[in-house]
């Protein structure tokens, strides 16, 4: 696998955890109480998740780059 396919990974997967997110934001939306604040911690986790993919994706592309 080289650098771009990996990168590639890493990105579909941010992807599919924004959506996540998304669908998380609006459940808080009509949530009250517990939920709510379970929803809340759910959207900290999934943010930094996707966070976390986009910086490895970014360096992905970086390193593919330099091997070039």
């Amino acid at each position: 696998m080289t650098y771009k396919e990996w990168a590639g990974k890493y990105y579909d997967s941010a992807q599919g955890v924004k959506d996540r997110l998304e669908e998380t934001r609006r459940k808080l939306k009509t949530a009250v109480g517990e939920e709510a604040v379970l929803l809340t911690a759910r959207i900290r986790v999934l943010t930094q998740m996707y966070y976390d993919c986009m910086d490895t994706y970014h360096l992905l592309v970086v390193r593919e780059g330099d091997v070039d």
